[in-house]
């Protein structure tokens, strides 16, 4: 089931789509935006915030929203390669320039890393996710915790093993990675 934001957001997209809205242009303020679809503000402010998550539109300070310039490219079918009939010897050095080479065109996506692009990441969600912790917890968010760990969070895992039915001083993790740097429940 949609959110109401997220049909708004599809109904400012399609306004976009269609011309009513151009590339560089101003969309209306938020209480108008809310007025116009009979939705609240905070509704029509989450409708823009996912259009600029998905990098459809722009927020300028004190200024607004506006379309962003993003365009569709058309995505053409690659060629048939013609390799050499005879290998071609390659070197730790060739293979290095042409990994380092393709990993700087644009039109490439290196699908042995890990870490997707940082416009991928939901900036505004995360850093409102991180507002929202140090307003709840404040300077507690920053202090050490003590070696075994934080107290509440180990009696919380005590009370899971336990429901779990997990033996008292049993709850080591079988992971070579947490037995090698001597991380264990207890």
């Amino acid at each position: 089931m949609k959110h109401l934001y997220e049909t708004v957001a599809e109904e400012i997209a399609a306004r976009m789509e269609q011309g009513v809205y151009r590339p560089g242009e101003r969309l209306p303020g938020v209480r108008r935006l809310s007025q116009q679809l009979n939705v609240s503000v905070s509704t029509a402010l989450e409708a823009y915030r996912l259009l600029e998550d998905q990098g459809r539109i722009q927020a300028r300070a004190r200024s607004g929203y506006y379309v962003g310039s993003f365009q569709r490219q058309a995505v053409t079918e690659p060629g048939m390669s013609d390799p050499p009939a005879i290998p071609s010897r390659v070197t730790g050095q060739s293979l290095t320039r042409q990994i380092l080479r393709a990993a700087k065109d644009p039109y490439q996506v290196n699908l042995g890393s890990s870490v997707p692009l940082p416009e991928f990441f939901p900036t505004r969600a995360l850093q409102q996710a991180a507002n929202s912790v140090v307003r709840l917890h404040g300077k507690r968010c920053f202090d050490a915790e003590e070696p075994l760990g934080n107290p509440e969070l180990r009696r919380q895992i005590a009370k899971r093993m336990v429901r779990y039915s997990a033996p008292p001083g049993r709850t080591t993790s079988s992971s070579p990675t947490a037995r090698g740097t001597g991380c264990a429940w207890r």
